[in-house]
C-alpha cells in the first residue's frame, strides 16, 4: 500500500481524537480499495490551559492540546500482515504538529 500525505492527515486526525478524549492507547485506520493499513501506539499529550471570553462578561478556562508525541507500537497493512513500504513516522508526526 503507498500511503499519500492526504492518508498521513487522515491518520492524525483520527490520532488526535483519541487526545481529546483524554486517552494514550490510540490506533488508526486507513482504507484503499479492498486494503486497510493499521497503526498503535502510545500517544503523550501536554495541555495549556488559559482563560478565554465567550458571551459578554462570561470568562471561561479553555484547554487546547500544546504538543503531542507518538511511540508507534505497531504498523501493518492486512494484505501481508506488513508495513508498507513507504511508511514515514516524520510525515505522520509533521501532521499531527500541523494541526495543534
Amino acid at each position: 500500500m503507498n500511503l499519500t500525505k492526504e492518508d498521513y492527515k487522515q491518520m492524525a486526525e483520527h490520532i488526535l481524537e483519541y487526545a481529546i478524549d483524554g486517552k494514550t492507547e490510540v490506533c488508526a485506520d486507513v482504507y484503499k480499495g479492498d486494503e486497510m493499513f493499521h497503526i498503535d501506539g502510545v500517544l503523550y499529550a501536554e495541555y495549556k490551559t488559559y482563560e478565554g471570553g465567550s458571551y459578554g462578561y462570561e470568562k471561561e478556562w479553555l484547554t487546547d492540546i500544546a504538543s503531542v508525541s507518538l511511540e508507534i507500537k505497531d504498523v501493518w497493512c492486512d494484505n501481508d500482515g506488513d508495513a508498507p513500504h513507504n511508511f514515514k513516522e516524520t510525515m505522520l508526526m509533521d501532521c499531527l504538529e500541523s494541526f495543534i
